[in-house]
Formats: C-alpha cells, sequence, structure tokens
C-alpha cells in the first residue's frame, strides 16, 4: 500500500495490526492521547502517541526508517 492508503487507513479505523521488518505492530486510533503505536512484544517498549496520522507515518522510525517510507512493505493483519 502507499503512505496516503495507509494514512486514510489510520483515519478510518480503529485498532490496526501490522507486521513490518519481522516485527509486530499496533495502533488504536481511539486513545485520549491521540493515536497510539507499539510494538509488540518489544525488546524495549516504544509507544508513543501522535496528533495525525501523517505525524506518525513521518516519525514513528522502524529500524531507524520512518513507518511512512515502509508502507509498500506494511502486511495489514487486522483492522476495524
Amino acid at each position: 500500500m502507499t503512505k496516503l492508503e495507509f494514512a486514510e487507513l489510520i483515519d478510518t479505523s480503529g485498532d490496526i495490526m501490522f507486521d513490518v521488518k519481522n516485527k509486530h505492530f499496533t495502533i488504536c486510533t481511539w486513545t485520549n492521547g491521540g493515536i497510539n503505536i507499539g510494538e509488540q512484544y518489544p525488546e524495549e517498549p516504544k509507544d508513543r502517541a501522535f496528533t495525525t496520522s501523517e505525524e506518525l507515518l513521518d516519525n514513528y522510525l522502524v529500524d531507524g526508517i520512518p513507518l511512512g517510507e515502509l508502507s509498500e512493505e506494511v502486511n495489514i493483519t487486522f483492522f476495524n
């Protein structure tokens, strides 16, 4: 999927689970703190909250790479 398609999915969903770079992540869009993203079973917890999907995709890093740059590698495993 493109970065724009990923942003649209974030903007229109409640929970999203996905895999990228052999890691598993969850995005919760309904939290009081904004759009929350966290890795499932991380070595070191790095949960973060963002105001917009664009901010999340531009600033959340996976192995030092912004998530938005990895959008074509993202495998969505669940969303609602």
